[in-house]
């Protein structure tokens, strides 16, 4: 139209599915959302754990857990003090328990509990390892006579409640499964002062292993065969004319690929500090596109764009996400680190394959560090989230294209914002990997984002179909 000096061009701009919907379909699909989270939810509760124990073996061997040692032949084991050698054939295992450990909990051998004191001091232990395969081989060794010394806590509280018992710690652990059964032998010198030993098996669940593998092979095939459809789909239109939002879906599908885990198989027949690094890079990359997409999505429902526009406020946004993005880094790879390398306790050095008592960790206060870091990030970048979100609502209250639009971005990224921020806090405060992050976090994430492709979907033959052009928006530009 011309008039006045001024024209008025009127454009078609591309629709995507969530712009044609009918309301009952946006209606189905948050029941289907919400209920699809509560069952991930409920079976990550009621889920298996991650690590599981055998009751311990006391190398007095009294009747009644006694740690006493006594002659009548109540008490049939050895006693360590003496230097007399503890031996122990292990449970058989599988592959798929993935680790297994020797905790070891010595008990003083006068408590006295007048004193109010805590208790310390060093002894030397000698460990031999042997393993086998099939039950009647030969025994092979694995270690043999692995020397080492130890340092003993016995907090005065803790011995007073439990009969002299000192602090456990880790002295024996295999990253992986390489073969069946496994037999260990260990002595105590310079521990005159030690009465009876506890002896605790840990492994891996295979249980918890079959559900992992299980969702990392059933999301990966999806997510492949999502993305293959999506560039299938997506052929037919040109790059620069792709709206905002599927732009970002191309990179959010490849973060979600690796945020599955491809590499998982590699847990169960080689360890190594590098895939449990590059795991935490995954994850944190998907974390961290979510946050850029949602400042970005929204920010671009209200200013009514379509298209990326670079501008003042654009490096802001890439900052903020970036300084998330490295202090979580940081932290929740140093977190999965030590997990990995020490199930049960945390920290620990590892010689010829036996572990000795974990320091204190030294990185503690630089891990605590990055933790306030990543938190005070992420709440910046929620403010600026609710700040963006309370702005679009006015502005798109008055046009219904964009209000859906609005509506299908914000109200299940208001979960996934809380989520992250739940999956955050967990890493700093939770105790490894449990059932919960493993099935709801893996479940909502790709449910999230396969939902944000069948939403933003073309919504017809590039973008043209009757439905389409009929409920397009015309987008007015005014020039002089």
């Amino acid at each position: 139209e011309v008039g006045g000096g001024c024209c008025l061009l009127v454009v078609k701009m591309p629709l995507t599915r969530v712009d044609v919907m009918p309301r009952w379909h946006f209606a189905a699909a948050a029941v289907l959302f919400g209920a699809v989270l509560a069952a991930a939810l409920v079976g990550g509760f009621l889920g298996p754990s991650l690590r599981r124990a055998e009751p311990p073996w006391y190398a007095y061997n009294c009747s009644g857990s006694a740690h006493i040692y006594v002659t009548n032949g109540t008490c049939t084991g050895v006693q360590m003090r003496k230097n007399q050698t503890w031996m122990q054939e292990m449970p058989p295992l599988k592959q798929l328990n993935r680790f297994w450990a020797l905790s070891m909990t010595p008990y003083q051998y006068h408590f006295d509990a007048d004193t109010g004191n805590d208790a310390s001091g060093k002894i030397d232990s000698l460990v031999s390892i042997w393993y086998r395969d099939h039950s009647d081989d030969d025994w092979k060794s694995e270690v043999k006579d692995y020397s080492t010394d130890l340092q003993v806590e016995c907090p005065f509280k803790q011995a007073k409640k439990h009969n002299g018992k000192c602090d456990s710690f880790l002295l024996i652990f295999a990253e992986i499964v390489q073969h069946k059964y496994w037999r260990v032998a260990i002595q105590l010198f310079n521990a005159d002062w030690i009465g009876d030993v506890g002896f605790t098996f840990h492994y891996g669940n295979t249980v918890y292993s079959k559900i992992e593998m299980s969702l990392a092979i059933g999301f990966i095939t999806a997510n492949v065969l999502l993305f293959a459809a999506y560039l299938f789909c997506m052929r037919k239109h040109p790059f620069r004319t792709w709206d905002v939002h599927q732009r970002y879906l191309l990179f959010l599908l490849l973060a979600l690929f690796l945020y599955n885990d491809p590499l998982f198989a590699l847990k169960y027949i080689y360890w190594g500090w590098v895939f449990v690094f590059l795991d935490c890079i995954f994850k944190v990359i998907l974390l961290s596109l979510i946050l850029l997409y949602l400042l970005f999505g929204l920010d671009h429902v209200h200013h009514e764009e379509t298209k990326l526009q670079w501008g003042i406020a654009t490096f802001p946004k890439y900052a903020s996400v970036s300084l998330f993005f490295i202090f979580y880094l940081v932290m929740y790879s140093w977190e999965n680190i030590r997990d990995r390398i020490n199930p049960i306790f945390g920290v620990h050095d590892t010689l010829g394959g036996v572990s000795v008592r974990p320091p204190r960790c030294q990185f503690q206060a630089s891990t605590q560090a990055f933790f306030v870091l990543t938190l005070l990030t992420y709440v910046v970048i929620v403010v600026w989230l609710s700040i963006i979100t309370f702005l679009s609502l006015r502005t798109v209250r008055h046009s219904p294209a964009q209000l859906k639009r609005f509506l299908f971005l914000a109200v299940p990224s208001v979960l996934v914002v809380i989520s992250e921020m739940a999956y955050v806090l967990m890493t700093f405060f939770g105790s490894g990997d449990t059932a919960v992050q493993l099935v709801f976090f893996t479940v909502l994430f790709n449910v999230y984002i396969c939902g944000l492709c069948f939403g933003f979907w073309p919504a017809g033959p590039a973008g043209n179909s009757p439905d389409a052009l009929e409920a397009a928006e015309e987008v007015k530009l005014l020039t002089s």
